[in-house]
C-alpha cells in the first residue's frame, strides 16, 4: 500500500506540474511512508519528513561556479545562491503541507478497492 501511495503522489505532482517528467524529478524534502500493523488487526500509516541536503548542495555548488564563470562577483553570486536556496526552500515547504492530505486521500482510495474502512485517530480511540 506505501508504494501505491507513493506512485500516486509522484502522480499528483506531475499532474500539477503538467509534465509526465516530473513524476521522476527528486525533490529537497522526503517523506518516507511506513505502514504498521497493530494488535487488534488496524494498519496505521505513518510518514516522517526529512531534509535531503546533499542534492541542494550539489546544486548550489554547481549554481555558483555557473555564475562565478559568467563574471558575477563573489558576493553576487553568493546572494543569488541564497536567494534562489530560499525560493526553493519556500516552494518544498508549501509541496510538503500538502503531504498529509495526499496520504488521507490515497489511503481512501485504497481502502475503497478494497472495502475497508478509513477512520481517523480520534473515531479509531472511541
Amino acid at each position: 500500500m506505501a508504494i501505491a501511495i507513493a506512485a500516486r503522489i509522484r502522480a499528483a505532482n506531475a499532474a500539477r506540474s503538467g509534465n509526465p517528467a516530473a513524476s521522476k524529478t527528486s525533490s529537497a524534502i522526503a517523506a518516507p511512508i511506513n505502514a504498521v500493523r497493530g494488535k487488534d488487526g488496524s494498519l496505521t500509516l505513518l510518514w516522517r519528513l526529512r531534509l535531503a541536503p546533499q542534492r541542494a548542495l550539489v546544486t548550489s555548488a554547481i549554481a555558483f561556479l555557473i555564475l562565478l564563470a559568467t563574471g558575477l562577483s563573489i558576493r553576487a553570486a553568493i546572494v543569488a545562491v541564497l536567494c534562489a536556496g530560499a525560493a526553493v526552500g519556500l516552494f518544498a515547504i508549501v509541496r510538503a503541507a500538502r503531504i498529509p492530505s495526499i496520504v488521507k486521500s490515497s489511503a481512501a482510495e485504497a481502502a475503497a478497492r478494497l472495502g475497508i474502512r478509513v477512520t481517523e485517530p480520534s473515531e479509531a480511540s472511541a
